[in-house]
């Protein structure tokens, strides 16, 4: 995953994108952090930590994990449609259906998110349960120049799905389904909203759009 996940990202020809990057691919999960080290002391002290790397990290875990609940970090009443399809369901329903996957991939971002194939390839080329054939299907080359259109390839393809604001929380989670005799890679695209408690805002889960490779390019 990201960080503690063995990890992956989106492609929009979805196997163009992921095919323009393997490699060295590891581009972080925020592009352009400062080191700590850069910054003044009293603006690290004011800075506050953002939360949610770690709810995409949470979320994806319990997607996976048969009798975990989701609703703690999900809005009421979010929602979920495949990518080829415009009928929403509940997002608690959608993911029963991905309780027995693997997790290949968790990746949290503020958009834009300028590296999600470059990411998406490092982490299919990490994780120790993605077949061979899959990556080699995904992933035939691997230069700087691919790795560059990939990630424009796969910028331009979450903003004609997801529409997302500058800085607004958005994440994208791979899963594999070996159940059948072809395994294949099911992308789930999430965004994040603060939602207001007793205390403070907390961000939670909004929705999600989700799908195989081929749904993911038709979607395109």
């Amino acid at each position: 995953m990201a960080r503690e996940f063995q990890a992956g990202r989106v492609s929009v020809s979805i196997a163009s994108l992921v095919a323009a990057t393997v490699a060295g691919g590891v581009c972080g999960m925020f592009p352009l952090r400062v080191m700590s080290e850069e910054l003044p002391t009293q603006q690290m002290s004011n800075e506050k930590p953002d939360a949610w790397p770690g709810i995409v990290d949470e979320f994806a875990l319990r997607l996976v994990s048969p009798g975990q609940e989701i609703k703690a970090l999900i809005r009421e009443k979010a929602g979920a449609r495949a990518f080829d399809d415009t009928r929403v369901v509940p997002l608690p329903v959608a993911a029963k259906s991905w309780s027995t996957f693997r997790l290949i991939s968790a990746r949290a971002y503020r958009a834009p998110a300028v590296s999600v194939a470059s990411d998406l390839a490092a982490d299919l080329s990490a994780a120790g349960d993605v077949p061979q054939e899959l990556i080699e299907q995904l992933v035939p080359n691997n230069t700087d120049e691919l790795r560059r259109k990939g990630d424009a390839t796969a910028l331009k393809f979450l903003d004609a799905v997801l529409d997302p604001k500058l800085n607004e929380p958005i994440g994208l989670i791979a899963l594999l389904d070996a159940s059948g005799k072809q395994p294949r890679l099911v992308l789930v695209l999430i965004r994040g909203v603060d939602v207001p408690t007793e205390t403070q805002n907390q961000l939670r889960v909004s929705g999600a759009i989700f799908g195989d490779l081929d749904q993911a390019i038709a979607a395109k």
